[in-house]
């Protein structure tokens, strides 16, 4: 594994307010090129978690297969943004999207991973949304609480469904992907809506098991993806106070489900992705030990992951407090981490980008492992 990197906190435009930590990050990557989208906050101090923040994505940009990053840049003009969301195209452009605050909602395409042209603003898809592309028709679709948005790659919007605050099919997204169906999505209630991008999303599956003790932060983080014959899945689960990451296949009536943590962990806030071989990779939380750690494994081979997963290894060995599970109950728990990490693959490198955060303040981390 290459050497941990500390990302830089952007220049405030306050000097009154700088920004003093940063968290909830995504990371894309294609040919080389590596891009890190996260929110840097002002919170009441650097070595504290209180405070109402003033919240900014940034854009940090490697050209190197991720070795070094650039200063970082702020995307999109105007007041707070928050929720980013960045993803690689095949022909190594890129697409973020994040949530405008007070203005709605954002969508920018970049060829560069540096700089950025916003195709579509003032998007009322509302809190915790995720967006999907369908490169061949060259389409995006982007779910929120609010709705639902399909655009072209000029920005166009090419159907819609906005969800009244009373409709029962409202979600906040954590993950997304598009087949010939249409666009899935993840969601924080560990159910799955699907829109084909004209009519009214459907609820494609019912919820996960979160466990006895699911709590919102048990379902805020997990991903999912489509195989050739079904799909992968990769959450958390509450029981008893430890957490655990599940890994399941969804194959027609088929249902496989496979514990990938050990017993005794208190594992939370997974991502996962497929590389171009089909082999699963995953990341996560674990603070069961003294120290709170960040781990990634990898499937030894393609789905049904027959073979197993490869030994975990610590990517972080001091991710968190020993013991800490995130929770909305207190400042510490609601802004130490936020609600996701973020791992992409390109090639033989696999890209994984996380909060830092045994103590004040936050800080975005990024590292590289071989895919051997």
């Amino acid at each position: 594994m290459g050497p941990s990197i500390e990302l830089p906190l952007l220049a405030s435009t306050d000097p009154s307010r700088p920004f003093n930590h940063s968290c909830e990050v995504t990371v894309a990557a294609r040919n080389g090129v590596v891009v890190v989208a996260s929110i840097n906050l002002q919170l009441q101090s650097a070595d504290s978690f209180g405070g109402s923040p003033l919240r900014r994505v940034a854009i940090h940009a490697s050209t190197d297969h991720g070795r070094t990053f650039g200063e970082g840049s702020a995307p999109i003009e105007g007041g707070e943004t928050v929720d980013p969301v960045v993803t690689a195209l095949r022909d190594g452009s890129f697409v973020l999207s994040t949530l405008g605050l007070p203005s709605g909602g954002v969508l920018a395409r970049s060829t560069d991973g540096a700089s950025w042209n916003a195709i579509a603003s003032g998007v009322p898809w509302s809190d915790k949304q995720w967006h999907a592309v369908d490169e061949d028709s060259q389409q995006i679709y982007v779910g929120g609480l609010d709705g639902y948005f399909r655009y072209g790659f000029d920005g166009a919007l090419l159907g819609s469904h906005v969800l009244a605050q009373s409709d029962p099919q409202r979600r906040q997204m954590v993950d997304a992907y598009v087949d010939a169906a249409g666009a899935h999505f993840a969601t924080t209630t560990r159910d799955v809506m699907r829109w084909d991008g004209a009519g009214a999303p459907v609820l494609e599956r019912a919820d996960f098991d979160g466990g006895s003790d699911a709590t919102f932060f048990t379902g805020v983080a997990w991903s999912r993806g489509a195989l050739s014959d079904g799909t992968w899945s990769v959450y958390a689960r509450l029981d008893g106070g430890g957490g655990s990451i599940v890994v399941r296949l969804e194959r027609g009536a088929d249902v496989q489900e496979t514990i990938l943590t050990p017993p005794g962990a208190n594992a939370f806030l997974p991502a996962a992705t497929l590389d171009s071989e089909g082999r699963l990779h995953v990341i996560w939380y674990d603070s069961a030990g003294p120290t709170g750690v960040l781990r990634y494994a990898r499937s030894n081979s393609a789905a049904p992951f027959a073979d197993g997963f490869g030994d975990a290894i610590d990517v972080d060995p001091n991710a968190t407090p020993g013991g800490f599970y995130p929770s909305y109950d207190s400042a510490s728990g609601g802004r130490r981490l936020r609600e996701y990490v973020g791992i992409a693959v390109d090639g033989e490198l696999v890209h994984i980008a996380w909060t830092h955060a045994p103590a004040a303040p936050s800080r975005v981390y990024t590292a590289t492992i071989r895919n051997e």
